[in-house]
């Protein structure tokens, strides 16, 4: 299982911030993320997925239940999609 939420503040630990820099308004629809061979996505849940341009939206990495280890340091890959059609990349290591 896999569980992202959508903040407008930053959380303490398990996250993922996008800053809009257009200038549109979007919402996120759908989060993937890729480790260890296993690709996961779905549909963020909270009320306040949507980001206007100038401001950072959170996306919390709720849960993640996989056969694949989520060990410290293991790279990640995925990215967000949004309502507009956008699909914003990104990467990192578990801490």
């Amino acid at each position: 299982a896999f569980s992202v939420s959508c903040a407008t503040t930053a959380p303490t630990n398990n996250y993922i911030a996008l800053y809009n820099q257009g200038t549109a308004a979007t919402t996120v629809s759908l989060v993937s993320l890729t480790f260890s061979g296993v690709t996961m996505s779905i549909a963020p849940s909270g009320t306040g997925c949507g980001i206007n341009p100038g401001a950072t939206l959170y996306l919390q990495i709720v849960q993640v239940l996989s056969t694949a280890a989520t060990t410290k340091g293991l790279q990640f890959v995925g990215y967000a999609a949004t309502a507009n059609g956008a699909q914003v990349v990104f990467a990192g290591a578990f801490s």
